[in-house]
Formats: structure tokens, sequence, C-alpha cells
């Protein structure tokens, strides 16, 4: 049995639309606590989970890409993380719910009742954002161009191709989840923020997933949000008073898992895959840790 006192730290909940990264990220992590590498959290006790989580880190140490969540009943499930050898703990939890969950909440702006029994505890917010998942849409000049709007000068820098798609876009019928990925990011943000039993969220780590494929220009994961995720950086502006927030660039698996699953094997130690950087575009300390440890310091 434990002598010292237990002292809870927080509860950190992970969210994020299909195809973000957050099951890549979760075998990247169980590996980093499992195999002891990692002096900044243990494993308090073995998760109830043991059995997902192993799955997912098998997943991970073979280079697969990220299995598709079963659209099942939502399962509560959480690790709970012993911080510095220090008699406290902070609990992660996720519901093992598919990513076409939170597609529905946004879908029919309502919350997942597992989602909202979770939210009553949260203190701190994990989102996964994925560049791949953030289809940009063409502007309305460029679609009112397209249609036939122009003038016969503007019309000519128009293909054949372009305005023939646009024309079918524009005659499809719309649904809410044809707009641009990141309203919907802003979207699942807003649900879960102002959800009236989740006024204890103080603070959010977004997590930019496969940022080893980031453009180049990107500098930092702060910048990438402000030049390419206008809405999402206006929500964390909008908002400063009431959370903060920081944003991380996470690789959990090192590179693409088709074109570089060899590179990937080869490393001895599967850990040194994993690349982060905190919103600077610096090397995080703490590694796939870091989105977590900023959260409760």
């Amino acid at each position: 049995m434990r002598d010292d006192p237990i002292v809870s730290t927080g509860t950190v909940i992970m969210a994020g639309m299909p195809k973000t990264g957050k099951s890549t990220y979760l075998g990247a992590l169980y590996h980093v606590l499992e195999t002891g590498a990692e002096t900044t959290f243990k494993l308090d006790v073995l998760p109830a989970a043991r059995q997902y989580l192993e799955g997912l880190r098998k997943r991970w140490l073979r280079v697969e890409p990220e299995d598709r969540t079963s659209k099942a009943s939502p399962v509560l499930n959480d690790l709970m993380l012993r911080t510095d050898g220090r008699a406290a703990l902070l609990s992660l939890r996720w519901p093992d719910l598919s990513g076409e969950y939170f597609d529905d909440m946004v879908r029919n702006r309502t919350l997942n009742a597992e989602v909202a029994k979770i939210l009553k505890e949260a203190t701190a917010l994990l989102i996964f954002v994925h560049p791949d998942t953030l289809t940009q849409r063409p502007r309305i000049r460029d679609v009112d161009r397209a249609v036939g709007g122009t003038s016969s000068e503007e019309d000519d820098l128009v293909s054949c191709e372009g305005r023939s798609d646009a024309k079918e876009s524009a005659q499809s019928e719309w649904n809410p989840m044809m707009v641009p990925g990141q309203v919907l990011v802003v979207e699942l943000l807003q649900l879960l923020l102002d959800y009236h039993l989740a006024n204890r969220i103080s603070k959010i780590s977004i997590v930019l997933s496969a940022w080893d494929v980031a453009p180049e220009n990107a500098e930092s994961p702060k910048n990438y949000v402000k030049g390419q995720l206008p809405l999402l950086h206006q929500f964390i502006r909008a908002n400063g008073d009431r959370y903060r927030v920081k944003t991380f660039g996470v690789s959990a698996l090192g590179g693409d898992a088709h074109n570089d699953k060899e590179d990937l094997l080869a490393k001895i130690e599967p850990a040194m895959r994993i690349q982060v950087v905190d919103e600077g575009g610096v090397a995080a300390a703490d590694g796939i840790l870091a989105p977590i440890r900023w959260l409760i310091e």
C-alpha cells in the first residue's frame, strides 16, 4: 500500500474529428510509459483498457496507419499518471468514440451523453487536428467566376474543368459537413467548451498531427495556425480571457506509414521516431508528453 497522500492534478480529456491521429498518439504514448523511458510521468496503476492500448501500441510499433475506431457504444477509458515521482495523479481520459461520433455532434449540434459525463470532471482539453482533414474550399469570388458571374476577361482565367467542378458543387445539396475542416474544429471546440457543466476547463493543448509533413514555411505550429487556420486562430484570440491555449506539432509515427516504413522500422529504439515541437517550433523536452505536461503546469 502507498503511505503518501494522493493529490489530483486534474482530468485531461482527449477529442478530435476523424483521422486526426488520436489512436497513433495513444499508441506511442503508451509505449513510452510502458517502457519506463519517461521520467516526468509514470503509470500509477495498470489501465483497465490495457488490452486496447496494447493493440494501439503494436500497430504503432509495426508502423501501421491509424485504424478506424468502431462506431460501437462508447466506453470510457483512462490512464492514471503519477507525476514527478510525487503523490500526484493526472487522469488522462478519452471516450472510446469513433471520429464519426464527433462528426455527429457537429452535424446535429448535440453532445454525446458519454462525453457530457466526463466533461463534468474535465479541467483541460487535448484536441487533435490533422492538416490532411482540413480541406480548403474555394473562395466565394472563385466560385462566382467559375459559375459564370465574371467578365469575359476574368472568365478566360477559369479552366473548363474548374467551372464544371464548381457548378457541380454549387448544385449539390448542402449539408453541415461540407464546410471547411477548420470550421468543424471550431464548432467541436465550442460544443465541448460551452457545455454548461464544462466550465472547469481552463487550458487547451492543440496537437497538430503529422508535423513531419508540415510545409517548410510553416516555421512553427503557432505560425501554421495563424497562416493556414485563421478561423481557429481568431477563436483562440477571442477567448484568450477564458482559456489558455498552446499548439504543439506532433509526429507520433515519425513519418509516412507507406513511404517511410522501412526507415522507421530500422530505428533501434522505436521511441526515437517520435517528433514533438512546441508552439515556437523548438523540440519539446518532454517529448510526446509535452502537450499533457503543459496542461497541468
